[in-house]
């Protein structure tokens, strides 16, 4: 049977429900919910959240997550800084 890679994409916002002044939060998703050269970014329109997820692989995921990342989304994160 061949061997197939299960990925899952991290996201800090799905533990955590909370709204202040009508905006949610953002939360950095703890280190044992990752699963290291599993990970994949879920660029998505909360640009806030995604970063913060895109920091969390960055710090607890793998070599091979961090090559993973979009190439687009890690330049147009630089650009906008």
């Amino acid at each position: 049977m061949p061997y197939s890679k299960v990925y899952h994409y991290p996201s800090g916002n799905i533990m955590h429900a909370q709204l202040f002044r009508n905006q949610s939060g953002v939360h950095l998703i703890k280190a044992q919910f990752l699963h290291r050269d599993h990970c994949r970014l879920n660029v998505t329109s909360d640009l806030m959240q995604t970063a913060v997820d895109a920091f969390a692989i960055i710090l607890d995921g793998g070599l091979e997550d961090i090559k993973a990342l979009p190439r687009d989304y890690v330049l147009h994160s630089v650009n906008n800084s």
